[in-house]
């Protein structure tokens, strides 16, 4: 009975979403204030949207598609998917706590969550399309997919407006520190990476060493 009172809930929660990409200000504003939606629907969005991202990648009819569909590398899809909006919300947080920001990491998360539903969807729609439209109606294609990332992009942006009860000017300038955030964050994670990496190689190599002296 707890399951499906709690099916039941998220059901709820992710058909607010929908309410949300059309009316923004008010739906960001409950989604803060009145605790409309979890956490839990939050990171179903986040799985649901990186199993749109394969499905574009995968089932995309060739003409619209310019991936080698016979290589895919399920844990790289997932960090060029996922790991952009992770990013997102931890330099959105820094540099809202810095600048007077009334929103939290919880708030960041689902509404930058909810903020992918276009984009989730016109990716599921985009499979669709591309098989049954011919390659000279790639401007159609086109219109679709692009159409969901601006709506999502826009979403984003409305939401560190409605949340952090910034004016529109602030937000903008919110928004370009964040990226640059972003930029600054991956950086340093693909430079740690490669640290560790340069590390392991080394003790393997040191081990390595160590086990044929043992063994002389």
């Amino acid at each position: 009975m707890l399951g499906l009172n709690l099916k039941g809930v998220i059901g709820k929660e992710l058909k607010y979403g929908f309410y949300l990409a059309v009316h923004p200000m008010r739906g960001f504003w409950e989604m803060k204030n009145e605790d409309k939606v979890s956490l839990q629907s939050a990171w179903i969005i986040i799985m649901l949207f990186f199993l749109s991202v394969l499905c574009k990648r995968q089932l995309t009819a060739w003409q619209f598609n310019p991936a080698y569909t016979e290589y895919l590398n399920v844990w790289n899809e997932f960090i060029m998917s996922v790991g952009p909006y992770a990013i997102w919300c931890v330099s959105s947080w820094c540099v809202t706590s810095l600048m007077d920001g009334q929103g939290t990491m919880k708030d960041i998360i689902r509404a930058t969550a909810f903020s992918l539903l276009p984009l989730l969807f016109t990716n599921f729609l985009g499979v669709i399309i591309s098989h049954l439209v011919v390659e000279r109606e790639v401007l159609l294609y086109s219109i679709i997919t692009n159409a969901g990332l601006y709506w999502t992009l826009g979403l984003i942006f409305l939401s560190i407006v409605s949340i952090h009860e910034y004016t529109v000017f602030k937000s903008i300038a919110v928004t370009v520190i964040s990226i640059v955030g972003m930029l600054m964050i991956a950086g340093l994670g693909i430079l740690l990476f490669y640290l560790v990496q340069q590390l392991l190689g080394f003790g393997m190599e040191v081990w390595k060493e160590f086990s044929l002296r043992i063994a002389e």
